[in-house]
């Protein structure tokens, strides 16, 4: 079985900065102003960390992310997902 914590690995650095976007409320449109993309791609990348993850919502993969760090007894580890 995967560890919580080895899928987040599978997120490319990109992918990751979307993620901790996403875990700090932000929507995709959001999100794609500050990373300087456009929205479809944005979603692109969404759709992506939700396959990774193994999670059908923007909100499962956050609370995905928030959970994989939980178990490990530390407050969410935001270098865990490569900023």
């Amino acid at each position: 079985m995967v560890e919580m914590t080895d899928r987040l690995k599978w997120l490319t650095a990109r992918e990751c900065q979307i993620l901790v976007h996403l875990m700090d409320g932000k929507d995709v449109q959001e999100v794609a102003v500050a990373e300087f993309i456009s929205i479809a791609t944005t979603r692109s990348h969404v759709r992506s960390i939700l396959v990774k993850l193994g999670v059908n919502t923007q909100h499962g993969a956050v609370a995905y992310a928030y959970q994989a760090t939980h178990h490990r007894h530390t407050p969410v580890d935001r270098h865990l997902v490569k900023v």
